[in-house]
């Protein structure tokens, strides 16, 4: 097996769905790579951003170990979503990736795209 490193960095989000109504929100990213079998979720989490409330930035590295087989089949989705940290749970907020056009995007799409 062949093995890759998918390095990205979340940076910030704006606007985000106002999720406390009586508090400042706490937000952070949970991304993950899901594929075919339970063994291919790996997730990496951002810091939480005390202080950025709708407007949150994190600017925080993430590295992926990908196995290059799945990659070419294009069966792992790179996903991202949105928490915000709560006193009794945390509440989603969103979710998004890389061009914001879908909620899932498919890893060798974004490999592709850092090739070229």
């Amino acid at each position: 097996m062949n093995f890759r490193t998918l390095e990205l960095t979340v940076i910030f989000a704006n606007n985000l769905a106002k999720a406390n109504h009586l508090t400042k929100m706490n937000p952070y990213v949970v991304a993950f790579l899901d594929g075919p079998s339970s063994s291919t979720c790996i997730e990496e989490r951002t810091p939480v951003d005390q202080e950025g409330d709708r407007n949150p930035t994190w600017n925080h590295a993430m590295m992926f170990t990908v196995d290059e087989s799945e990659v070419r089949k294009d069966r792992l989705i790179l996903v991202f979503k949105i928490y915000n940290t709560d006193v009794i749970s945390d509440d989603a907020n969103g979710a998004t990736t890389p061009d914001k056009t879908m909620t899932s995007h498919s890893v060798s799409q974004v490999l592709v795209k850092c090739d070229n």
